[in-house]
């Protein structure tokens, strides 16, 4: 009988050290969550300023990414070479 109680006992303790563990987890998940929504709140709003500026300067900008796809042109760069802005 007393060694029913200790491994209930133990079962216990370990149950909820295992429970400790969990929430510690989840809450540097949260953490985590919380800081990547935050660059993401950051990035988006780096996107749309670069975005304005490019298309605001009174120079023609083209940019390619690495396999040379043309990924942003403004409208003064398509009216100095006659492309339509797609």
């Amino acid at each position: 009988m007393t060694s029913n109680i200790d491994k209930n006992s133990i079962n216990a303790q370990v149950q909820y050290k295992m429970i400790e563990k969990l929430s510690l987890m989840n809450e540097r998940l949260k953490k985590e969550v919380l800081v990547r929504k935050k660059a993401e709140r950051e990035s988006n709003y780096a996107r749309i300023r670069l975005e304005a500026i490019i298309e605001n300067l009174n120079s023609g900008i083209l940019v390619e990414d690495e396999n040379r796809r043309i990924t942003t042109a403004n409208q003064v760069f398509c009216d100095l070479f006659s492309m339509p802005i797609k």
